[in-house]
């Protein structure tokens, strides 16, 4: 059977596998998480690359994106779809789609189209001779521990935990506290769905449900009761 990693993933705040170890030496558990620091686990990615968007001087853009420039309004409908003869008028600080008697056209929007690619500040003015620069790093764990309690405190990309044991057949126990939308990795082939939906009506991203490929696949009865892995 081919050995793959057992992978623990969060966004914000997660307790695992037996904080009180000597409970589960004699039974043949492994403990993960040792209540103290991040021992046996480690990062998915090691350095991370980051892109700056800086001026013609070289100096950082407040706010600074990839965005649209030169874009046109269009009346569209509910469907999405350009309204004909319609117009885009200024009513009370507000832009409303119109008819040619100047009704209001129902569930008509308002939209930006076309234009091109630029570089833009905080105010989405374009920034001439602007460019976008790439710098690789080491990449800062996001992880502390708080009372035997491990928590993702600073978010980012490339900050998944993972094992640094492998492991084949297993059973799992985890304990954790739902804060957000989080989730606990594995063999980098599922993930058992954890979010704060107590209380909630079981649904496709409640806590318990199980996702495969980037989507969720099934859930549970309950959405209070996450089954035994």
């Amino acid at each position: 059977m081919c050995r793959r990693w057992l992978s623990l993933a969060v966004v914000l705040l997660i307790t695992t596998a037996w904080l009180n170890a000597d409970d589960k030496k004699d039974d043949g558990w492994v403990v993960l998480f040792n209540g103290k620091d991040t021992t046996g686990w480690k990062l998915r990615a090691t350095k991370v690359t980051k892109v700056t968007f800086v001026d013609a001087d070289g100096k950082p853009i407040p706010g600074g994106k990839q965005g649209k420039v030169d874009q046109k309004e269009e009346a569209r409908d509910a469907r999405n779809k350009p309204i004909k003869d319609a117009k885009i008028v200024n009513r009370k600080g507000k832009k409303v789609v119109v008819d040619s008697n100047d009704k209001p056209i129902a569930k008509a929007k308002v939209v930006k189209v076309g234009g091109r690619n630029a570089i833009v500040n905080g105010k989405g003015e374009e920034v001439q001779g602007a460019k976008a620069t790439r710098v690789t790093t080491d990449n800062p764990s996001g992880w502390t521990v708080e009372k035997e309690m491990l928590i993702c405190n600073k978010p980012h990309g490339g900050n998944d935990l993972l094992t640094e044991k492998k492991f084949t057949d297993f059973e799992l126990h985890v304990e954790f506290l739902p804060t957000s939308n989080s989730g606990v990795y594995l063999q980098g082939r599922y993930e058992i769905q954890i979010e704060n939906s107590f209380g909630r009506k079981p649904s496709k991203g409640s806590w318990g449900a199980v996702r495969t490929g980037g989507a969720q696949q099934e859930h549970g009865e309950e959405a209070d009761r996450v089954a035994d892995l």
